[in-house]
């Protein structure tokens, strides 16, 4: 099969608990922001056309006294400012969000989404993936594999371009989500591999199929009947499930994935019997 071989390694920052208390939070501003503008148009409606009622009739020899027609003005131009200052709390709210969160994130908050439900119930978790500052990329890769903390890897899926970086780090970020995993919780601090450079023909070796001896990764090929051959791999890149091993293996060998520590066992005697 065919996968990159180089991956960049980016420290990314789980966004948990306190990021969806944020969101609630805004969610809430948000709400009572709309419902002020709801109010503040329908009060500015009505004075409007209690303004537009009474106008003729001050002008028509002013059947209505200069008093009563100034409080209606007055009325309208109050309410008409009440709403101004409304749609522009709203506006600031939403910016607030996008400049956070990103546009993408924001609409989910606006529609409140299923997927930001999921992410308030705490079923995925969203990542947020930072590049080192000397690593730029034209586009984001759609998928990621996130690194829990027992070593597992995790798909995600790409949401948008972060409208910020970390401090610390500096560098241009991505936002991912990926369903929430033992090793894998909000506020966690973990490694994303990210695809990219050019793409080069290796094999997929299986975690069960790799044994680790003296500090290295070994795969037992079988070579005829009873014959199995011992072979170093590099894991350098790995993968959900296993490593991409671009040398030491190849897709027509039938590498052995149960009884390894029998192979070894019996390999280490043989060793001992020819020493002897």
């Amino acid at each position: 099969m065919k996968l990159h071989k180089k991956s960049l390694l980016a420290i990314i920052a789980l966004i948990g608990i306190s990021a969806l208390l944020i969101w609630a939070f805004l969610r809430g501003r948000k709400e009572l922001a709309m419902e002020q503008v709801e109010k503040a148009t329908a009060s500015l409606d009505a004075s409007r056309r209690e303004y537009e009622r009474l106008k003729p009739l001050h002008e028509n020899n002013r059947n209505i006294s200069d008093k009563t027609f100034q409080a209606a003005e007055a009325a309208w131009r109050s309410n008409e400012a009440d709403a101004h200052a409304a749609q522009e709390a709203l506006h600031t709210i939403n910016a607030a969000v996008r400049q956070r969160w990103g546009s993408v994130v924001a609409r989910w908050l606006v529609e409140k989404s299923p997927v930001f439900n999921r992410l308030r119930q705490q079923q995925d978790v969203l990542i947020q993936t930072t590049l080192p500052p000397d690593t730029h990329l034209a586009s984001a890769p759609q998928t990621a594999m996130v690194q829990t903390a027992d070593s597992k890897l995790v798909s995600a899926k790409l949401v948008s371009l972060s409208p910020h970086t970390a401090p610390r780090i500096q560098g241009m970020g991505f936002f991912y989500v990926a369903s929430i995993q033992p090793g894998l919780l909000p506020g966690m601090n973990v490694i994303v591999y990210l695809q990219t450079g050019p793409r080069y023909q290796g094999v997929v070796v299986p975690d069960p199929a790799v044994v680790w001896w003296q500090g290295k990764a070994w795969v037992y090929v079988q070579k005829g009947t009873g014959q199995f051959v011992r072979r170093e791999i590099s894991t350098e890149t790995p993968v959900k499930d296993g490593w991409f091993v671009l040398k030491g293996t190849t897709a027509s060998d039938r590498i052995v994935v149960k009884g390894l520590q029998l192979l070894m066992s019996e390999e280490s005697r043989s060793q001992i019997q020819v020493g002897d």
